[in-house]
């Protein structure tokens, strides 16, 4: 199978403790009770799917009458069972078992939405270390230069100006750091909200991202599409299910049956027989045959629809893929081949470059780092949509 390699550093964190993988979101989604409410709302539908291919329920009737004075009273006792036409019956455990796949597609639809929640936000919560922890390096680094300019500022080496540019610039550096913080609590609490009995304490230092599979063709995704999208095959069988019950109303419109058993006593005589009915149903059921196919007119209309949008989410979603892996592989290929926060200090330590030379180039690369920490965040988020509906 052809595939196009994004970036060669999605694969460095998969023999990480501190990685995002599979295992870690499946044991955060099986004990939430999000994942419990859809088990009780399958559990229900799937119930009361049992419940519409019962026959009715059987009638008992009595009934008094009183008679004029020396001819006496009149009384009688019946019991009937009704009974729809014949082929009703497995239309309506044809529409039932429909029903409860129906039920398991939505169930598998919403399951694999919060299954995708949580890992976006696991990816979040890994990029916001990341920024955190490169912000709060470089906190340090100003810290213990202004440590060293006040000091020389206390020998008189060097003017209150170049103190000031320092704890500016530090200001500036312990601002974005708080930012970063009340960004990462807010990832934390979103986390929590979907478990809160979840043992999140070895989880929030997560640091390195997801080993994702690599791009597929656009033939590959669209094939992949086909056979695991749920929300396509919860809206197929709903489909199915509204040509089920358009069976169910056309054998609803023969007649039904009622049989049963009846006893009279009259004039000191008992009389015992059995009644036969007939249900007409001439009124009852007007325009529900067609209502049931325009129903499954409207899912298929809806599945093509939805269908068409992947399609062309994926293509777009697979071509923003191959172009942020191509970036982050710039990046990690400047950035990465050398310690430039090194090599400023060395130079501002010997004079090559003056502190304000320092201070701007600091930022310069500071930004980069960050963005190329926002690029590769962008790519792993683009990357756990893209193949959500991978095979294993």
């Amino acid at each position: 199978m052809k595939r196009i390699v994004v970036a060669t550093v999605m694969t460095a964190s998969v023999m990480c403790a501190n990685a995002i993988t599979d295992r870690l979101v499946e044991e955060i989604i099986e004990t939430s009770p999000q994942v419990e409410a859809l088990k009780s709302k399958l559990r229900a539908e799937t119930a009361n799917s049992l419940t519409t291919n019962n026959l009715n329920d059987p009638e008992v009737e009595f009934e008094h009458q009183w008679g004029m004075k020396g001819i006496g009273n009149k009384w009688g006792v019946s019991v009937s069972q009704g009974f729809d036409w014949p082929g009703t019956y497995p239309a309506r455990s044809s529409a039932a078992k429909l029903m409860r796949k129906a039920s398991q597609s939505s169930f598998d639809s919403e399951l694999s939405e919060l299954r995708l929640k949580v890992k976006l936000s696991l990816i979040d919560l890994c990029h916001a270390n990341r920024d955190a922890a490169l912000l709060d390096s470089i906190k340090s680094s100003l810290t213990q230069l202004l440590d060293k300019y006040r000091t020389s500022f206390d020998k008189g080496e060097t003017t209150i100006l170049d103190v000031k540019k320092i704890e500016i610039e530090l200001l500036g550096v312990t601002r974005q750091l708080n930012e970063a913080i009340i960004a990462r609590e807010a990832i934390v609490g979103e986390l929590r909200a979907v478990n809160p009995g979840f043992g999140w304490e070895n989880t929030l230092s997560l640091d390195q991202y997801p080993a994702e599979d690599g791009v597929r063709t656009e033939a590959e995704y669209a094939e992949i599409l086909r056979q695991n999208d749920n929300q396509s095959r919860y809206l197929n069988n709903m489909k199915e299910l509204s040509l089920a019950n358009a069976k169910v109303e056309r054998n609803s419109r023969m007649p039904g049956f009622s049989v049963g058993y009846r006893y009279d006593y009259e004039l000191g005589e008992r009389f015992n027989g059995l009644s036969v009915g007939v249900t007409l149903p001439l009124f009852s059921n007007r325009n529900k045959v067609k209502a049931a196919m325009d129903e499954a007119d409207s899912y298929q209309s809806a599945m093509v629809s939805r269908n068409t949008a992947l399609e062309a989410e994926w293509n777009a979603m697979r071509q923003q893929a191959i172009r942020l892996g191509e970036e982050c592989e710039q990046y990690e290929r400047i950035l990465t081949t050398s310690d430039t926060q090194r090599l400023l200090k060395m130079a501002l330590d010997g004079g090559e470059i003056s502190l304000l030379d320092y201070l701007q180039e600091t930022a310069y690369f500071k930004q980069a780092q960050r963005d190329y920490i926002a690029t590769e965040h962008e790519m792993h988020t683009v990357l756990a949509k893209l193949n959500r509906y991978n095979p294993d």
